[in-house]
């Protein structure tokens, strides 16, 4: 095998492991939900059968994680269990939502993340894609509504239940190419939290694989 060959190799793997996410579930050491992400959140009734009924907060948390630098944006996709601001929690596990998810379910979240994601940008378009990703997550068949099914929304402190019914009803009924991909924290005690992590566009990898390949080819021509 020749330098060329060795050099891309692990070139290959890295563009793969960044396009398809995280393989099988990484125990996380510690996983703290700050702060929510934007100020006088979204306060909103969430239903779910029998189990569920009561007042909580919807929209992003401010998150840091012992496998991540910095901080990043976590949404709740579990309506059973109570998360702590300010509290390390040391039970999680990192995986793909396709492992912790149906794939239905992912779709959806992906093609969701993909639609409206970029337009979160307060307390409103917060709660609306949180309540979206509570829909999804918890719905028991494929039609997505507040008001039938499983999970049920009423009385938010704003138009968030409209503004996540709107997106929902946009979502494309055949899955394309996703600008995000999803990793899912899950937890034995405490909410698990999903992160929507921004793909590179194919054009942007080939662009930057071709590159790479170049880089390769004329670092060996001077070696010889």
């Amino acid at each position: 095998m020749n330098k060329l060959t060795l050099a891309i190799i692990p070139i290959t793997a890295l563009i793969l492991s960044l396009a398809s996410g995280i393989a099988s579930a990484v125990p996380v050491q510690s996983v703290t939900a700050t702060s929510m992400a934007f100020d006088s959140p979204t306060t909103v009734r969430i239903k779910y059968r029998q189990d569920v009924n009561d007042y909580v907060f919807a929209g992003a948390f401010n998150t840091k994680a012992s496998d991540t630098s910095g901080s990043f944006l976590a949404w709740c996709v579990d309506i059973f269990q109570s998360t702590f601001f300010g509290k390390s929690i040391t039970d999680f596990d990192r995986q793909t939502a396709s492992t912790a998810l149906l794939a239905s379910k992912t779709d959806a979240l992906t093609s969701l993340a993909t639609q409206s994601l970029g337009k979160v940008n307060n307390s409103l378009t917060s709660a609306a894609f949180q309540l979206a990703i509570w829909e999804i997550a918890n719905e028991t068949n494929s039609v997505y509504g507040f008001t039938t099914g499983a999970f049920r929304a009423f009385d938010a402190s704003d138009e968030s239940i409209a503004l996540a019914t709107q997106w929902l009803n946009g979502l494309p009924t055949v899955s394309g190419v996703s600008a995000y991909s999803i990793s899912i924290l899950e937890s034995s005690g405490y909410q698990d939290l999903a992160v929507f992590t921004e793909v590179p566009e194919p054009s942007s990898i080939a662009v930057l694989f071709a590159g790479l390949i170049g880089f390769a080819m004329t670092r060996r021509k001077f070696l010889k």
